[in-house]
């Protein structure tokens, strides 16, 4: 098979960090993966661009350049300018919506990378706790608001979910259930189930809200992605529609009074189906293949 090597680029960090970043995040410690490699040097043939960073390609024909929003269509910002450069030299970007964009923007899987524990993949986490739920202490976007809607009204009952994060100082329960800041997985490992929200409703893009639920096997309760069980199945979370706290409190009991698990077919799309190494080497050979 021809060698691909693939630089990535992005906005948010240096072309070394993003490079270590993959390597991390998807195991491979060597860059290597079959065929494809990736590279922070300038001998590569194929380039990855996370968000609108413009790099220097040097020559390398769109069809070897691939693009990957990292924002929901609420926070993406691409300028006219970007969006001029990107269909000269991006043959496919792909995006949570792709409502008034050039025909080489098209909706798909956007590959956020997870915070998976590999060396954990396969190993049982014992639960001893019913629910969490994860708020900061943010209030500007939607997803903000309706998670301390929704504290209020959960501490107003004794439903069994246990509050974490930041913004906990805020709220005060004799029942215990406000926990305050975490330090790694507390609001996962131990738990059944987790209330997660996204910042913004989204058509594709789910974070890493989702994903570790998947990783420690805690059932989410879900709101974010339209998509999501297009991506996942059915029945691999319950979703939340909107932002209503009265239907979130409904969900909340059915979840508690019909208990679901995460199944092995869902936490194993994100080591095989959705591993991001083995799609870009596919698409880097068929640039038409998409999820």
């Amino acid at each position: 098979m021809e060698k691909i090597k693939v630089k990535c680029f992005a906005n948010f960090c240096s072309d070394t960090q993003i490079h270590r970043n993959m390597l991390t995040a998807w195991d491979i410690p060597t860059g290597q993966h079959k065929n494809l490699e990736f590279t922070h040097n300038n001998d590569f043939t194929h380039a990855v661009i996370f968000n609108w960073n413009k790099p220097d390609l040097r020559g390398i024909p769109p069809e070897n350049v691939v693009g990957f929003a990292q924002e929901p269509k609420p926070l993406t910002r691409f300028s006219g300018e970007f969006l001029d450069w990107a269909v000269e030299h991006v043959g496919t970007y792909f995006v949570d919506n792709n409502a008034q964009l050039p025909g080489n923007f098209v909706e798909g899987h956007l590959f956020i990378a997870p915070k998976l524990c590999w060396k954990t993949k396969d190993a049982p986490f014992p639960k001893t706790c019913k629910m969490s739920l994860i708020a900061s202490e943010k209030r500007f976007l939607e997803g903000h608001d309706f998670r301390h809607r929704l504290i209020e009204a959960i501490l107003q009952t004794d439903l069994p979910v246990d509050i974490y994060g930041r913004t906990t100082n805020e709220y005060h329960d004799p029942l215990g259930r406000v926990k305050g800041p975490f330090t790694t997985t507390e609001p996962w490992d131990g738990y059944d189930y987790t209330i997660s929200i996204e910042n913004t409703r989204n058509r594709h893009y789910y974070s890493e809200k989702f994903t570790t639920c998947l990783e420690y096997r805690t059932f989410p309760i879900y709101y974010g992605a339209e998509k999501i069980q297009e991506w996942y199945g059915d029945d691999c979370c319950v979703p939340l529609v909107n932002t209503s706290v009265d239907e979130a409190l409904d969900c909340i009991m059915d979840v508690l009074n019909h208990p679901r698990k995460v199944q092995d077919e869902h936490k194993n799309k994100l080591y095989e189906e959705y591993y991001f190494p083995e799609f870009l080497r596919k698409h880097c050979e068929s640039p038409s293949n998409r999820l």
